[in-house]
Formats: C-alpha cells, sequence, structure tokens
C-alpha cells in the first residue's frame, strides 16, 4: 500500500483531489491519530459544540 501511495501517479491524482497521501507504519498512523485526536477535542470543547 505505501509503494502503490508513493507512486507519482497516484500521489498526482490524490494530491489533485486535495489530499495528502502519507504512507507510513502503524505506529506512525497511532501517533497522528492520537494528536489529531488531542487537538480537535480541545477545539469541541472551546467550541462547546454538541451533537444533536
Amino acid at each position: 500500500m505505501i509503494a502503490i501511495l508513493r507512486s507519482p501517479e497516484v500521489n498526482d491524482q490524490l494530491a489533485r483531489q486535495g489530499f495528502e497521501p502519507i504512507g507510513s507504519s502503524p505506529v506512525q498512523l497511532a501517533s497522528h491519530l492520537k494528536s489529531e485526536l488531542t487537538k480537535w477535542a480541545k477545539v469541541v470543547r472551546v467550541s462547546g459544540a454538541r451533537v444533536d
């Protein structure tokens, strides 16, 4: 999967659609998700957003 994401054709096509293909290890993905969760949880808390 990483090799496919790094291929110029796939990478260019995804970039044109607004994606940022990264292609990393499961450990790196877990770390990224944890940091994103922390960041967005704070945004939700400060904004007072609620699910209706």
